[in-house]
């Protein structure tokens, strides 16, 4: 699997400590053509992979954006993931 940096963001966490955001886009080559996930990472070694996500590059792209300019946490990434996948779906 191939792991690409597309994002960082720096953030402060609620007691002031600072916290640095990495946002992934994840390539996996199968049978079928490649598909794209996602990871973010943070400076405090957490760090959440979802893979499989789409086959299609734009997109997952798209998604990391929308994560880093929420500035997305590892705690919150899946949920919110879904939710995007979900209000996407149908457009």
């Amino acid at each position: 699997m191939k792991q690409e940096q597309m994002a960082r963001r720096s953030i402060s966490l609620e007691s002031g400590a600072p916290l640095t955001l990495d946002y992934w886009l994840l390539t996996e080559k199968t049978e079928a053509g490649e598909r794209f996930g996602l990871a973010v990472t943070d400076s405090r070694g957490e760090e959440i992979f979802l893979s499989d996500i789409t086959s299609s590059r734009p997109y997952a792209i798209e998604l990391l954006y929308r994560l880093a300019v929420g500035e997305v946490t590892t705690v919150s990434a899946k949920e919110i993931v879904v939710d995007l996948l979900s209000d996407d779906w149908g457009k």
